[in-house]
């Protein structure tokens, strides 16, 4: 459980790592929150530890109901499941609409920074936005992925970091930070790109 040590907003969340392996949590809201006030403004207290792996998820998903996170306004969390917010919104067609119609809602009434707002992307430059996203996703979501023990030794090789977060049952984010090299290790492993 990570505290906001400002407004006491809090976030619910498990790691198979170790306590002290550098990792904070994945969740979207979470994560706008650290920017927006510094993991230092944050405090972090272990509910359980020693969970064996395959009961991990359970044991989350029990303190996600116990806390009620979904309907509790003084969570971060966006799913009241184990499986994650991504997962949870994305999978449900309605939460899924609901959430797009919120930031809808929220940022109406905002101005943009660059006043684009009320206006269309050409043609033109909805394509140079498209291809440049193509151009990065295939630069960087599907280089091959190198896993290796805590110890540095070589495991197996994956086609992408989805793959590689697939076989650990994990989030390509945090492999992704940890080959960036803000965590030392995701889901007990270290992780590198094929050079």
């Amino acid at each position: 459980m990570w505290i906001n040590q400002i407004n006491g907003k809090q976030y619910l969340g498990s790691h198979l790592g170790s306590p002290n392996d550098g990792y904070i949590g994945s969740g979207v809201y979470f994560s706008r929150a650290i920017k927006k006030y510094g993991i230092d403004k944050f405090k972090r207290t272990i509910i359980e530890d020693n969970i064996p792996d395959d009961e991990l998820r359970d044991r989350e998903q029990y303190y996600l109901d116990v806390y009620d996170v979904l309907n509790n306004e003084n969570f971060y969390n966006l799913s009241p499941h184990a499986s994650g917010g991504f997962v949870h919104i994305n999978s449900n067609p309605e939460l899924k609409k609901a959430n797009v119609d919120r930031f809808k809602d929220l940022f109406k009434n905002t101005e943009h920074p660059k006043g684009f707002k009320g206006k269309q992307h050409s043609y033109e430059s909805w394509k140079k936005t498209r291809s440049g996203w193509k151009e990065w996703a295939d630069t960087n979501l599907k280089r091959p992925v190198l896993q290796f023990s805590k110890n540095d030794e070589f495991i197996q090789q994956f086609e992408s970091i989805t793959a590689a977060a697939k076989s650990v049952n994990g989030s390509p984010s945090n492999i992704k930070y940890t080959i960036e090299g803000k965590f030392k290790t995701a889901y007990s492993y270290k992780w590198k790109y094929l050079p």
